[in-house]
């Protein structure tokens, strides 16, 4: 809530006797109006950071390759010393001249990482070095963690370990292979300071890049498509371990919404007649997976049994006949599920999982079932009814619970 609404909403509670003017102004007084600029000198940084990536990678051929260096090295140390210098000067100012100083020094600090990055793929392609894998991705992102470990800037982390995150995606379709050195530098380097900030954006950033990660190794590593069941199933059961709230509940998440995804795919692979006859069904899958399923059953009933459900979503399904109606029938009971808890007992999370589950369960199984069968235009059409219907029984059942709760409905 912002000031002003606040302000509104206390006149109110004023009139109704809940707190006194006095009250209101010492609870106003406590909001102090955030400076916004810091916002252009971010956009800034990214506007030249781009500016520089793509300048390197055009045409210097009139430039002398030392040169070329020399600046990029000037540049990238400039940066630094500046950025150092009004870092150690925001510690010996006032509040706003030190939140300022500070900004200024974080931006510098993080076009120096971009200069870096740059003049080492600079060098590369200056000196004409072939790579085999990637090991310049690698250095720029153990850079990124060096310089987070010193100044703790939010927006350099975030963006040290998006590289970190792309390396893997590089390696996987530059060079069609798993970097076993990314994921160390991922898991151990940046989980660190991931579970010790409590930061929502590193929490879900890094839930979604290790969701990829499992992607990619299930692609490039696994011997078939399905045991990405298993490595999502790992990374929700692992979740459950941490002893961190906020990192614990965005891992479960994006572990559940990549299951999700995963179903999603299947539910068409799974339609493939070519696809069933070249697919191996390897024992040792179902052997690991169920012990898997066990534990996660076993601990999800003494802990918390109304999320059982979620191990639904887990079963591997693919080895039944007709599994694409059993995938598409999972993913409609685990949404339904979790919409009729979700209205009775006002879990707000778990409303939006049933919604937004309901939504792409049914919009899967209509695309599944009306796209080649229906006029395109006549789909579109039934397909925004459809949606609309589900809006308007979704809205209604959530109204009838509020006022069987006792609740005020708007």
């Amino acid at each position: 809530m912002n000031k002003e609404k606040l302000r509104k909403e206390g006149k109110n509670w004023v009139k109704d006797g809940i707190i006194t003017d006095q009250q209101l102004e010492a609870i106003l007084n406590k909001y102090v109006k955030k400076d916004q600029s810091y916002l252009l000198i971010l956009f800034s940084v990214l506007l030249i950071g781009i500016g520089v990536l793509i300048f390197i990678f055009s045409d210097w051929a009139q430039v002398p390759h030392f040169s070329r260096l020399s600046i990029m090295i000037f540049c990238m140390l400039t940066f630094y010393i500046v950025g150092h210098y009004f870092a150690k000067r925001s510690t010996t100012q006032e509040e706003d001249s030190q939140r300022r100083s500070h900004i200024y020094g974080m931006s510098f600090i993080i076009l120096g990482y971009i200069f870096f990055g740059a003049t080492l793929f600079l060098i590369l392609n200056v000196y004409q070095v072939h790579y085999l894998n990637v090991w310049p991705f690698i250095i720029w992102s153990i850079v990124g963690l060096l310089l987070y470990s010193i100044y703790e800037n939010p927006t350099l982390f975030v963006l040290a370990l998006l590289i970190t995150i792309f390396t893997q995606i590089y390696s996987a379709f530059a060079f069609s292979t798993y970097s076993s050195i990314a994921f160390l530098i991922f898991s151990l380097g940046y989980f660190y300071f991931v579970f010790h900030r409590s930061n929502p954006v590193f929490n879900y950033i890094f839930a979604i890049g290790l969701s990829i990660q499992l992607v990619i190794h299930t692609v490039i590593e696994a011997p078939e498509y399905y045991w990405m069941i298993f490595f999502f199933l790992l990374m929700y059961t692992l979740a459950h371990i941490i002893p961190k709230p906020h990192l614990r509940q965005s891992l479960i998440y994006i572990s559940l919404l990549s299951i999700f995804i995963f179903k999603i795919y299947e539910s068409f692979l799974l339609q493939e007649s070519y696809f069933l006859e070249d697919m191996h069904i390897q024992v040792s899958f179902f052997v690991i997976i169920s012990i898997c399923l066990f534990g996660a059953f076993v601990y999800k009933r003494r802990t918390n049994p109304s999320e059982l459900i979620d191990l639904l979503l887990f079963l591997p399904l693919f080895y039944l006949p007709f599994s694409f109606l059993f995938v598409i029938l999972s993913m409609f009971v685990f949404s339904v599920y979790w919409l009729v808890v979700g209205f009775q007992r006002k879990l707000e999370d778990k409303i939006i999982i049933g919604i937004m589950s309901f939504i792409i369960s049914t919009f899967t199984a209509y695309i599944q079932f009306a796209w080649e069968t229906l006029n395109k235009s006549l789909f579109f059409l039934l397909g925004g009814i459809l949606l609309f219907l589900i809006s308007f029984i979704l809205e209604r059942k959530r109204r009838t619970t509020e006022i069987e709760k006792g609740g005020h409905t708007k």
